[in-house]
């Protein structure tokens, strides 16, 4: 697989406008999924709050960064009915919802002010997903919670 590396940012050296990237220790992934039709493909949650999509073929780069969660990425699930879409939660109390190909979220869902650390959806329904937070269920259905 991948090793994740996490870069601070670029600095520019004394003297001149060249700049070099501050690459620091590996950032840990916290969570993974592989995708539910395409083994080769899979997305990991980091600790800095971001999601990885990568591919077994390629372990020098990710295909794309979802960018969202502002704490760490705790759990990632493709839907099992609808293999374009995946969720995401995390320690900033949000669960997110996400198309394959956006790399924004469609929609954003805010728990009862607790970091959720887990995510499942519904095997027979793609609307229907739970979600666990310290110490509490939540159930969620597209249909009706919009």
């Amino acid at each position: 697989l991948m090793k994740l590396k996490k870069i601070h940012n670029t600095k520019k050296k004394a003297g001149g406008n060249k700049t070099e990237s501050v690459v620091s220790a590996l950032t840990p992934g916290l969570c993974f999924d592989f995708h539910p039709t395409d083994s080769s493909i899979y997305l990991v949650g980091t600790w800095e709050g971001l999601i990885h999509k990568c591919s077994c073929s390629n372990s020098q780069q990710f295909l794309e960064t979802y960018r969202k969660h502002f704490c760490p990425v705790n759990c990632i699930t493709w839907c099992p009915l609808s293999p374009d879409v995946f969720l995401s939660c995390s320690s900033d109390w949000t669960i997110q919802l996400w198309k394959r190909d956006h790399l924004n979220p469609v929609l954003g869902f805010t728990s009862n002010q607790r970091a959720v650390y887990d995510i499942k959806w519904f095997p027979k329904w793609a609307t229907v997903f739970g979600a666990v937070n310290e110490g509490q269920l939540e159930i969620w259905d597209l249909n009706s919670s919009m």
